[in-house]
């Protein structure tokens, strides 16, 4: 991703919107609640939303300039999504916003691989963010994990196989020549790279409660 342009004021454009929530307080949890961790421009949850009205799904970025982006092609495209939600901060905050339990599936898509060994631990599937995702996913929940750098797979894959209170269900390093391509929704990302013939990285795991 290239440098991130801020547009002025987003956060009170943001505020604007019905899409956006910006205290915790007015989060309201259906019986089945989703979340994509670094939503970007909101294609992948947009059309997991459309799909599926009977979850609540909420995109997470901490860029409020990316969501607005997101909102403003919703808007655009006069689409109105109920059981849409936005919301900008950390995922370091997810347990502040989330109670625990509470949710049915983390969605971790193409996320910042942060090459560098010295940022091993900002990496959105190191051990930190893992037990932050494991106190609000419920005990049947899961999580789904994409990515299109090869060095980032195998950094989460040792992760996890490292981690005795992980069970990985399913995992490949070629997505689109695989088993599991099938309910696949790509991101922008991701047809991107596809298009570029790089192959995309999958697992998908949960927790031994």
């Amino acid at each position: 991703m290239g440098r991130l342009r801020k547009v002025k004021d987003d956060i009170l454009k943001l505020q604007q919107s019905d899409y956006f929530i910006a205290d915790p307080a007015n989060i309201k949890l259906k019986e089945h609640n989703e979340i994509e961790v670094g939503t970007g421009k909101g294609q992948f949850i947009t059309n997991k939303a459309s799909s599926n009205p009977e979850i609540n799904y909420y995109g997470i970025d901490k860029f409020p300039t990316i969501l607005l982006k997101a909102i403003n092609k919703l808007n655009k495209n006069k689409i109105d999504i109920n059981n849409l939600h936005f919301l900008s901060f950390d995922a370091l905050d997810l347990n502040k916003y989330f109670p625990n339990h509470s949710i049915d599936c983390i969605y971790l898509n193409f996320s910042d691989p942060w090459p560098k060994k010295r940022h091993e631990k900002r990496r959105l599937t190191s051990k930190t963010y893992i037990n932050i995702y494991k106190s609000i996913l419920r005990p049947d929940g899961c999580i789904k994990y994409k990515t299109d750098n090869y060095d980032f797979f195998l950094f989460t894959k040792e992760e996890l196989e490292n981690n005795p209170e992980v069970t990985i269900l399913e995992i490949t390093d070629d997505l689109y020549n695989s088993e599991f391509i099938k309910d696949n929704i790509p991101t922008e990302y991701e047809t991107k790279f596809v298009n570029m013939n790089k192959k995309i990285n999958y697992i998908k795991f949960k927790f031994n409660h």
